[in-house]
């Protein structure tokens, strides 16, 4: 694709989400990194700034799923060129935007076609084209929609704080509990657990069961 394409593409884009709602910014920059599903790093003026993709939830790094949503932004983007434009600033001082790609697509819809995030209703409401994507991602069963009830990110986040504040252990009966789990065993054990490894990382006892794992020996109640 040529430069005069690319950027004739990144201007039609630009104006096209200004008359929704008008950009603070639009840049473009190499992408110099990848946090997870939805956080990305961008080169703008000399500076990797983090941009974290509006309208959109993909699932932590800890959940199904949030492995391979990272990884589908990486292929998609990294090292390349991607024009973002700009629609906010979150409490983490991320700038929140729209990221363009070299091909023409919008990574944060390609996301949700993929069913690998969350269209995010809460912060983008009025956002139809998110909406349809998901529910065709939704009804073709791709990605996160294999699963029978995927567990959305904004409730995973909140299950493990309301766990962290009340200083709730890893109790097996519970389906709001915490157990620890490994990347790649395919057990869940409690936390006071001696069979449980340095390794283990929190989730939720209803993330883990719909992974497919079952408890340790030493943490069958």
């Amino acid at each position: 694709m040529g430069q005069r394409f690319f950027l004739a593409m990144c201007l039609t884009v630009a104006v096209l989400f200004s008359a929704v709602s008008p950009a603070k910014e639009v840049f473009t920059g190499r992408v110099v990194g990848v946090s997870d599903g939805d956080t990305l790093s961008v080169m703008r003026e000399g500076k990797a700034v983090r941009v974290r993709l509006w309208g959109i939830d993909a699932p932590e790094g800890h959940q199904a799923f949030g492995g391979r949503a990272k990884r589908f932004v990486s292929d998609a983007c990294f090292g390349r060129e991607a024009t973002v434009t700009v629609k906010d600033i979150d409490r983490y001082k991320r700038l929140v935007g729209l990221v363009l790609l070299e091909d023409g697509r919008i990574l944060n819809q390609e996301l949700v076609r993929a069913g690998l995030a969350w269209w995010y209703e809460r912060y983008a409401p009025n956002e139809a084209t998110l909406r349809g994507l998901q529910a065709e991602a939704r009804q073709a069963k791709r990605g996160l929609w294999q699963d029978l009830s995927p567990m959305p990110p904004w409730e995973f986040r909140k299950n493990g704080s309301s766990a962290r504040k009340s200083g709730q252990g890893a109790d097996t009966r519970n389906s709001a509990g915490i157990v620890y789990v490994t990347r790649t065993g395919n057990r869940y054990h409690r936390k006071q657990c001696s069979m449980l490894s340095r390794s283990g990382i929190p989730v939720p006892l209803e993330e883990a069961r719909k992974r497919g794992l079952t408890p340790c020996g030493h943490c069958r109640p």
